[in-house]
């Protein structure tokens, strides 16, 4: 199992764990990142999951600043529980609570949720919103968070695949047959789903780089020596960006424990 540290700094698309101290300040003005809190409450509602569980009780798993669990918390009356690896994003989430007058319905941990999860249980939701192969694979990742589900639960997921068709060898994502076999395998059915377009994915990528980028100039300006280390980063979220937007397909999916 990799470092905590190493786990969640490829999380947020990066590659070396020197980034970590400098990841809260890289991304201190996102607050959606990957995923969008619209689409999702979007896809529980177009498929009457509030209507069928009476009370959403969300575990948020590689939360972030609670981004999407608040709103839906909001929204749609429900609790929610996250837990994310880096203190600072705990402490956003709770401020974030507050603003949004659900702090009586979410609470926010930092801790590792590799191991975390294993403790949690009687949830009707769960969210893995971009969290990358955290957990493993997408069977693997199934197979995991179902004990944290009560009988016919949901998962919101949002991943990437390669389609078929593309000549990209990208070890980072499964083949669309591969990502599709992997969930019909699990516990799991596809209740719905959508994929986003280029142009959502452009825009999404277009406006975080521009925030990202900002604060990485900042932040070679205090510390000059992790120059080298900053472009580095830049230069990885280019290239992911380009990947995300022109080879990959970004799919939200909700899914639905079977049993």
């Amino acid at each position: 199992m990799l470092d905590l540290k190493d786990s969640a700094v490829q999380a947020r698309d990066g590659a070396d764990i020197e980034l970590y101290p400098y990841l809260p300040y890289l991304l201190q003005d996102l607050w959606e990142i990957g995923s969008s809190a619209r689409n999702t409450i979007d896809i529980l509602v177009k498929n009457n999951v509030p209507e069928q569980v009476k009370q959403l009780h969300i575990l948020d798993l590689g939360c972030g600043k609670g981004a999407i669990s608040i709103p839906i918390a909001k929204e749609l009356n429900a609790t929610g529980f996250g837990i994310d690896a880096f203190p600072e994003f705990i402490e956003e989430a709770r401020l974030k609570s507050k603003i949004w007058r659900v702090k009586n319905q979410c609470k926010f941990v930092a801790g590792d949720i590799r191991l975390d999860v294993k403790k949690q249980a009687g949830f009707n939701l769960i969210l893995l919103a971009s969290i990358g192969p955290i957990f493993g694979n997408v069977e693997q990742t199934l197979e995991i968070v179902q004990n944290c589900l009560v009988p016919h639960g949901f998962v919101s997921l949002d991943e990437a695949f390669t389609p078929e068709n593309s000549e990209a060898d990208l070890q980072m994502y499964l083949r669309e047959g591969e990502f599709y076999r992997q969930i019909m395998k699990s516990h799991f059915r596809i209740i719905d789903q959508k994929i986003a377009s280029h142009e959502e994915m452009e825009e999404s990528d277009t406006n975080i780089f521009a925030q990202i980028k900002m604060r990485a100039y900042e932040l070679m300006t205090y510390y000059p020596s992790q120059k080298h280390l900053l472009d580095a980063y830049l230069d990885a979220q280019l290239k992911e960006n380009d990947v995300l937007e022109n080879v990959v397909k970004n799919v939200s999916l909700l899914l639905q424990r079977k049993n």
